[in-house]
C-alpha cells in the first residue's frame, strides 16, 4: 500500500470529513435555524474546518484538475439567498485584504462567503464519497490546497472574524 493510500484513512481526514458533512447539512437545511443559532453554529464549524484542514496530510494529487462541480449554479444562488435572509442586516461586512502587505479595506457578504465555502467543500465531499482511492486522494488534496492556498481557507477566516464580532455585539 502506498503512503498516500494509507493517508486517506488518517484520523484527521475522518474528523475533517465529519465536520464537512455537518457544515453542509447546516447550509442545506437552514430553514428552521434562527439567526443567533446559525451564527454560533457557523462560527463553531468554520473554526473546526480550519483546524482540521490544517491537519490534513500533504498528499500528491492524482490529477491536479479542478474537481467536478457537484452543485448547480441555481442551487448555489438558492443557498446564498437563504443564508442572506438568515444573516439579515449582518450580512455585509468589511475586512482588511492582504493585511501583511499593507492591506486595503474590502467589503464582503457572509452569505456569499458561506455559500462559496460550502461549494468548495461539497464538491470535494461528493468526489470523496465515490469511494475509489484516486477520488479520495484528489478530494483530500483539493481540501488541503484550499485551506492553505486558495479561496475557502481565507474566506473562512474572514467570515469567522465577522461572525465573532456580530455574536459579541448581538
Amino acid at each position: 500500500m502506498s503512503d498516500d493510500k494509507k493517508l486517506i484513512k488518517d484520523d484527521n481526514i475522518k474528523k475533517f470529513i465529519e465536520t464537512v458533512k455537518i457544515f453542509c447539512d447546516l447550509v442545506e437545511n437552514n430553514q428552521s435555524v434562527n439567526q443567533l443559532n446559525f451564527l454560533h453554529k457557523s462560527l463553531e464549524l468554520l473554526m473546526d474546518l480550519i483546524h482540521y484542514g490544517f491537519l490534513l496530510p500533504n498528499i500528491s494529487s492524482v490529477g491536479e484538475q479542478p474537481l467536478k462541480v457537484a452543485i448547480s449554479q441555481d442551487y448555489y444562488i438558492k443557498i446564498q439567498k437563504e443564508i442572506a435572509n438568515i444573516f439579515g442586516k449582518y450580512n455585509y461586512y468589511w475586512f482588511i485584504y492582504d493585511s501583511v502587505k499593507g492591506g486595503k479595506m474590502v467589503g464582503s457578504t457572509l452569505s456569499i462567503d458561506i455559500a462559496d465555502i460550502y461549494k468548495d467543500l461539497k464538491n470535494g465531499l461528493v468526489v470523496y464519497l465515490k469511494g475509489n482511492e484516486s477520488s479520495m486522494i484528489d478530494a483530500v488534496w483539493h481540501w488541503r490546497f484550499g485551506v492553505y492556498n486558495t479561496n475557502w481557507g481565507m474566506t473562512a477566516v474572514n467570515a469567522m472574524k465577522a461572525i465573532y464580532n456580530i455574536i459579541t455585539t448581538y
